[in-house]
């Protein structure tokens, strides 16, 4: 298998400073180039073009793997961690009983209040997505 059939697709936020901080370490990692990231706050970006709901691709992070499944939100982002060397035993360590649900509300408190944390508050409302 080459690693472009193993190529995955995510969906991001550049708007949100920590997740784009977030995709710039993971560009380090991607030795093989298996990721292939895409920012939803790009001007370019269009949810249905890429068969996403664009609401929802707003609210939490995507990721389309080489077999075409979408995943989404902790889901999305443990994948992304299998694939680049060393991550996978983050992973691995956050699937373990009482640590998964710790991720799972830890990532849907940080995905509804990611702009409040990186102090940048769109819309007179900190957890709002920006207007596209």
């Amino acid at each position: 298998m080459t690693n472009l059939t193993r190529r995955i697709e995510i969906y991001y936020d550049g708007a949100c400073s920590i997740c784009d901080r977030e995709v710039q370490i993971w560009r380090r990692f991607d030795r093989w180039q298996r990721l292939r990231l895409i920012d939803i706050a790009s001007p370019d970006f269009v949810a249905a073009d890429h068969g996403l709901d664009a609401a929802g691709v707003q609210q939490f992070m995507h990721v389309k793997t080489s077999d075409g499944r979408l995943l989404v939100g902790v889901d999305a982002l443990r994948s992304v961690w299998y694939e680049l060397p060393g991550f996978n035993v983050v992973a691995r360590l956050s699937r373990l009983p009482g640590i998964d649900q710790l991720v799972r509300a830890a990532y849907q408190a940080f995905a509804r209040n990611r702009y409040r944390f990186a102090r940048r508050c769109v819309d007179e409302a900190c957890g709002r997505a920006p207007a596209s």
